[in-house]
């Protein structure tokens, strides 16, 4: 089950770091290509996060995921993913 805690927080932190990101990145011509970047990768943080997601759903029972989100903070996160 640790492990599977792990995948879920570790797509949870990648999915942060890039919105962080692409909050900070300047919106000018200069930065177009990092802009496409970082949207290509919170495409992907967020596509690994629902299929932790998914998998823990299979393995766990629902209220374990509704205690880890409420614990780590990303309740909603998880809505998104519902």
């Amino acid at each position: 089950m640790a492990t599977d805690i792990e995948s879920i927080l570790g797509g949870v932190d990648m999915l942060n770091k890039q919105k962080m990101s692409s909050i900070i990145i300047r919106k000018d011509r200069h930065n177009k290509n990092e802009r496409k970047n970082i949207l290509t990768a919170i495409a992907a943080a967020q596509s690994k996060l629902q299929r932790a997601i998914i998998y823990f759903r299979t393995q766990y029972p629902e209220k374990a995921l509704q205690n880890i989100a409420r614990a780590y903070a990303f309740t909603e996160e998880l809505k998104s993913h519902a």
